[in-house]
């Protein structure tokens, strides 16, 4: 358990300094992607991301959050994806205080099918290194 809050805490240490490239956007967020945190392992890639929401949301547990930056894992083969970490921030771009923070083993992690003509879509495309 400590070694997994240790990488978490790496994770999100590097995560700071990211170079945040836009992947994408839908009515009510804009989504990024930092093309240097992909690390590939057969089919499986993972790579950190960022939602900007436009407007303040309110999460499961009823705090307010503007961005959150996600922990995701790709199956390239398969075409699906999980999230396996996630943190929410009450500023947009992941600034401002840390709202929630969550972190799901691998194999637990909720797999799901990529639609195409999605955002999630393109970040697959990146992750995975399609064209």
């Amino acid at each position: 358990m400590k070694r997994l809050i240790f990488a978490v805490l790496m994770m999100t240490c590097s995560v700071s300094w990211a170079e945040w490239e836009m992947t994408g956007n839908t009515k009510t967020d804009t989504f990024y992607h930092d093309k240097s945190t992909i690390r590939r392992n057969g089919a499986v890639a993972k790579m950190w991301s960022m939602i900007d929401s436009f407007e303040e949301e309110t999460n499961s547990d009823g705090a307010k959050f503007r961005s959150q930056k996600v922990f995701r894992v790709a199956n390239c083969r398969e075409r699906i994806a999980a999230t396996i970490a996630l943190f929410q921030y009450s500023g947009p771009m992941g600034e401002g205080n840390v709202i929630l923070t969550r972190t799901i083993k691998e194999g637990e992690a909720d797999w799901t099918p990529i639609p195409p003509g999605s955002v999630s879509e393109a970040e697959w495309k990146i992750i995975c290194g399609k064209r």
